[in-house]
């Protein structure tokens, strides 16, 4: 294990690390929170996708050569959440590293990868994404728990009263949440996002939730109470009302 005590982390960070070596995903892990940031790893995508819905970050560290979904893939998922990406791969040749930037990685690292360097390279992303680290409001949601639906604006509304423009597809799941009284299923929001569900690719809904949490909180300092239920179902833990 290298040293941790030589590096200066500009502030804790919340990282994801989606790797399948489970001896290097732990040393990355083991070493990132030495530092003090929170981390947390998936061996594949699909595991990283659930577990963002409710653990959202702000980087994510990826191998290429994942099984199932690849590196490439999760990335160009992720790459307009404002999630930093960096990719980790022994895949050394230049199309391979052009490929990584392409796909919206910030850093493309080969194995086997310097601890300390990766350290460095996600204070520096940190620093880039140093506006969505906003101070929570000194009140707390259980004192004013109810969220609002602004239809005619197609905004929400936190406890507090901030107003946070949501895009069309934030839109219309928040709409699911409010027809299923604070519940929905990731098959009705399908629904509500395309015409054809039987050709979704339903890891964008987890990619929209994460976008959508992360959103929220930059903007106001809130989380939104957002969780999973059983039978793939979504659910919000605090009362939702439609205007």
């Amino acid at each position: 294990m290298q040293n941790a005590q030589h590096h200066n982390s500009p502030r804790p960070a919340n990282i994801a690390i989606v790797e399948d070596d489970a001896d290097q995903s732990a040393s990355m892990v083991e070493y990132l929170a030495m530092l003090g940031h929170t981390v947390w790893a998936e061996a594949e995508a699909s595991g990283f996708y659930r577990r963002l819905v409710t653990n959202p970050v702000d980087v994510v560290v990826l191998d290429i050569g994942l099984p199932g979904e690849d590196g490439l893939s999760i990335a160009r998922h992720v790459v307009e959440t404002g999630i930093g990406i960096i990719i980790v791969s022994a895949r050394t040749r230049l199309d391979d590293r052009l490929a990584g930037l392409d796909a919206g990685a910030d850093i493309y690292l080969t194995k086997p990868v310097d601890l300390l360097e990766l350290a460095a390279h996600i204070d520096a992303l940190q620093r880039r994404l140093s506006n969505d680290n906003r101070t929570p409001p000194s009140h707390t949601i259980l004192n004013k728990p109810t969220w609002q639906l602004l239809r005619e604006q197609r905004q929400l509304l936190t406890p507090d009263g901030e107003q946070v423009d949501l895009t069309p597809s934030e839109y219309a799941f928040m709409e699911c949440l409010v027809a299923g009284d604070g519940e929905t299923s990731r098959h009705a929001i399908a629904e509500a996002l395309v015409d054809d569900p039987s050709s979704f690719n339903f890891h964008r809904i987890d990619v929209l939730m994460s976008r959508l949490r992360k959103k929220v909180r930059s903007q106001t300092g809130y989380t939104l109470p957002l969780t999973t239920a059983p039978r793939q179902r979504l659910k919000l833990t605090t009362r939702l009302t439609a205007d």
